[in-house]
């Protein structure tokens, strides 16, 4: 009995080296399948003996691709310490690590450690592509109760992501699908169904290989018979069981929407044409400019072919520039947008409004204006005689040129018995009369002119006259 509880100490001590010794591994150690055990419980072997009974050691999934070199399977204790190796071994042609039915003993393996009543101990399975480069591929517990042991063989549990991409349009081939967390080198079957149609059987769209870290990033082409709506895609497991599911908007090869036209100004409108939507579903269109602006625009109903057109007018408030406009359908998710430009309204010119009241107008004036007359003596001169004939003489002409030598004798008049009309000694008898025409600047200016045109006259005709020839001088 004491042998017994010897046994049992040290094969929890091999539980702990087994566990240090997976963490000196190349990468970082990924639990993924399940360890198998037949039989799954026996005898602990007392110290020295050989007594004791093992069981072989399989797993339910093959080793990497990328891992297929060796296989080791290592005991372990709970603490993580490594207490029993039992080396490396080939691998079969399927990959599928099987301990040999030599080595199904595997107490006997290593130093003598066996576990003690009421131990833990871990059963590690390692795939190696080099001595230095190994995964963990699956693990299982040994619970030691007195001399027996016991193996769990709970399957691991695996919790697998997927993705798709947002939007696709159906019979088009596209990337984007991917997933991790599946058991490494497990086969994955992709399906897919209408999201409405949670009865619909899922259609088959391919099958893909995890690899050795349990992920996947596929190609996958849509049935081109589809038509616009949300599509649930699943992808399972076939080794693991694993499932994860996600959803996906598909569209037509008409989907679009259309604005006509694309560019307006502001207080104008556009109208928004919808083609390849669900038939008869709501579309709601919204615009928005960034984080600056949105605003909801109207519902639209397309008809049985998934079409419809709306006539767009901006909201109040709407900025300038480049505003998204967003179509989105209700119940199909699928999403078209396209860029309206927006410019500022052309301002016309204020109108012309009529003068609210007459500009002033200049007064008449209060009294007529000077006007210059030519100063007119009236005053007829008086020529008084000093002869015994008439002693007075008035002269009256009126001639713009008189006789300056008038009244030369008029003086002696009165001595020969005859009379004059003319004074004695003064001249201009038939002159200018004393009307003050003589004194205006316009006669005198005319009368200027005159007399520089005349002298100049002269100048000109004594320039041209020739010399006068010499008298002859008698000898």
């Amino acid at each position: 009995m004491l042998l017994r509880m010897l046994g049992a100490a040290g094969a929890i001590l091999l539980t702990a080296s087994l566990t240090t010794a997976s963490s000196v591994s190349a990468e970082e150690p990924t639990q993924t399948a399940k360890l198998v055990f037949d039989p799954a419980t026996g005898q602990i072997p007392v110290t020295g003996g050989t007594e004791g009974t093992g069981a072989i050691i399989s797993s339910d999934t093959p080793c990497p691709q990328t891992h297929r070199s060796q296989f080791r399977i290592v005991l372990s204790r709970s603490d993580g310490q490594s207490v029993k190796d039992l080396g490396r071994i080939a691998l079969p042609v399927d990959g599928i690590p099987v301990l040999p039915e030599a080595r199904s003993n595997f107490w006997l393996y290593g130093a003598p450690k066996y576990p003690a009543d009421g131990d833990v101990w871990n059963v590690v399975l390692y795939c190696h592509a080099s001595l230095t480069n190994s995964v963990v591929v699956a693990t299982a517990t040994i619970y030691v109760n007195g001399p027996q042991w016991t193996a769990e063989t709970t399957p691991t549990e695996y919790h697998p992501e997927f993705t798709t991409p947002i939007q696709a349009a159906a019979g088009t081939t596209l990337g984007g699908f991917g997933g991790k967390g599946f058991r490494p080198a497990e086969q994955v079957d992709i399906l897919a169904r209408p999201e409405a149609d949670g009865t619909a059987t899922p259609i088959p769209l391919r099958t893909v290989a995890a690899n050795a870290a349990g992920e996947f990033s596929e190609q996958l082409t849509l049935p081109a018979e589809w038509t616009t709506g949300v599509y649930r895609f699943i992808a399972t497991g076939r080794q693991s069981a694993a499932s994860v599911e996600a959803t996906m908007s598909v569209t037509v090869p008409t989907f679009g929407m259309t604005l006509t036209p694309q560019n307006i100004k502001v207080g104008a409108q556009t109208t928004v044409a919808l083609t390849g939507f669900q038939a008869d579903e709501q579309v709601g269109i919204t615009l928005s400019k960034g984080t600056e602006w949105s605003a909801a625009g109207p519902t639209v109903t397309v008809d049985a072919q998934g079409a419809a057109s709306q006539t767009l007018a901006l909201p109040g408030g709407a900025p300038t520039g480049s505003i998204a406009v967003i179509a989105e359908g209700k119940s199909s998710k699928a999403k078209a947008n396209l860029t309206l430009g927006v410019s500022p309204a052309t301002t016309p010119p204020p109108p012309r409004q009529p003068p609210t009241s007459q500009p002033p107008t200049s007064e008449p004036p209060t009294s007529e204006p000077p006007t210059s007359s030519d100063p007119t003596d009236t005053s007829s001169p008086t020529d008084t005689g000093s002869g015994s004939g008439s002693p007075t003489a008035t002269d009256t002409s009126t001639d713009s040129v008189g006789d300056v030598s008038g009244g030369d004798s008029g003086g002696n008049g009165g001595a020969d018995g005859g009379s004059s009309s003319g004074g004695s000694d003064v001249k201009g008898g038939g002159g200018l009369a004393s009307t003050g025409a003589f004194f205006d600047p316009r006669f005198l200016g005319t009368l200027g002119a005159v007399v520089m045109a005349g002298s100049g006259a002269v100048w000109y005709r004594f320039r041209q006259r020739p010399p006068m020839p010499e008298a002859e001088v008698a000898d």
